[in-house]
């Protein structure tokens, strides 16, 4: 019995609100359409474009400067495209991959970072500093300007392979060891 009067309470208030539907007053619509129709009678027309001055013209000079509509990642290649094919080849084989993507650590000099920690999981992960947080860093992992390579993680430092020029003159590159000790927090500005 419930069960009914809850069923026909449910249809009356369902063919009320379709009754409300059923208002056949378009006059607004009507007025709407008919002064649109009127506007796109009248032409009004588009009103004339000014006519352009004279662009001067600028020359660009390259210089020793890099050329800002070449990609850095051309760059890179066009310099070891010139490196080995150079006519004063002190070159020992060694080179940093140029084609490898960058991590975000390297775009920091390493002087800048400041190891602050390790974290033991399935391995050993440093803890690393820099202007953007804390990052974890693992063996294999890149760091610093230089092409550094993380060899070794300690609680007390972490050890990279650098490959750096051999000099100015020279067109060779050296492997160099660089250390980033833990930083205990202690100021030695004292």
């Amino acid at each position: 019995m419930v069960n009914l009067s809850i069923r026909l309470s449910i249809i009356s208030c369902a063919v009320l609100m379709l009754s409300a539907c059923g208002n056949d007053d378009f006059s607004d619509l009507e007025i709407f359409i008919d002064e649109t129709i009127e506007e796109s009678k009248i032409n009004k027309g588009i009103p004339e474009l000014e006519a352009m001055g004279i662009v001067d013209f600028f020359y660009f000079e390259l210089n020793d400067s890099r050329d800002p509509f070449v990609p850095v990642e051309k760059m890179e290649e066009a310099v070891e495209e010139e490196f080995l094919d150079s006519p004063k080849k002190n070159y020992n084989g060694l080179k940093p991959d140029f084609s490898r993507i960058k991590e975000d650590l390297e775009s920091f000099p390493l002087d800048s970072l400041k190891m602050v920690g390790t974290v033991k999981t399935d391995q050993l992960w440093g803890l690393v500093r820099s202007e953007e947080g804390i990052q974890k860093v693992k063996l294999g992992n890149y760091m610093g300007k230089n092409h550094g390579k993380i060899t070794q993680i300690s609680a007390m430092e972490i050890k990279l392979e650098e490959i750096v020029k051999e000099d100015e003159e020279s067109e060779g590159w050296v492997k160099k060891e660089a250390k980033l000790p833990l930083d205990m927090g202690v100021d030695d500005k004292k």
